[in-house]
């Protein structure tokens, strides 16, 4: 077992926001990187809007409104996390040829993310990672244990003032980052 590791946390507004990747190599820190979303650009968001399914659109509609620009940032910063935790999969893995995907699931499946496992590219294993809502005392527990800045976080994040949303993103980004540590657990047990 490799005493390398690694930390994906949430980069504060001043610094760009996004993530940043810390790179520990047995237990000191040796590296790491920064992951931001570039800015929003209203083409950009439009073409990625039309992109989605009507069924996407309707669910993105009828919890952000109308404004594609609000749910193509959420894409945005997902996609930075994604990159972080890719980076982070391949600097475990030394030998390469181990690798793994985190795509959305599908939209009939709910929200949530399919982690792909390969093996020299070809796909050995699937598994699921579900973001489940919560009710609202469990969101009203979870905003409280926020601090100040987390709770600006998370609602910058999902793009909305509405803490219910701002614990939807925080759910699915924590079920992405759950996928994100078991494909690079699964790359390490197998280096």
């Amino acid at each position: 077992m490799s005493d390398s590791s690694y930390r994906i946390s949430a980069q504060p507004r001043r610094l760009g926001g996004g993530w940043k990747l810390v790179l520990y190599e047995q237990g000191a820190e040796i590296g790491g990187a920064a992951f931001t979303a570039p800015p929003v650009s209203t083409a950009e968001a439009g073409a990625w809007w039309e992109g989605l399914g009507e069924r996407q659109r309707q669910a993105f509609i009828s919890r952000y409104g109308p404004d594609p620009r609000i749910p193509y940032r959420m894409h945005l910063e997902i996609r930075a996390y994604l990159a972080g935790i890719q980076s982070a999969g391949l600097w475990l893995n030394s030998e390469r040829d181990r690798s793994y995907d985190i795509l959305p699931l599908p939209e009939a499946d709910g929200e949530g993310w399919l982690l792909l496992l390969l093996e020299d590219g070809a796909e050995i294993d699937c598994l699921r990672f579900c973001s489940q809502p919560g009710d609202p005392s469990e969101i009203d527990a979870w905003w409280t244990a926020l601090t100040a800045a987390e709770q600006l976080h998370w609602l910058a994040i999902a793009g909305t003032k509405d803490r219910a949303d701002a614990h939807a993103m925080c759910m699915l980004t924590k079920a992405f980052a759950n996928a994100g540590e078991a494909g690079a657990e699964w790359i390490e047990r197998r280096t």
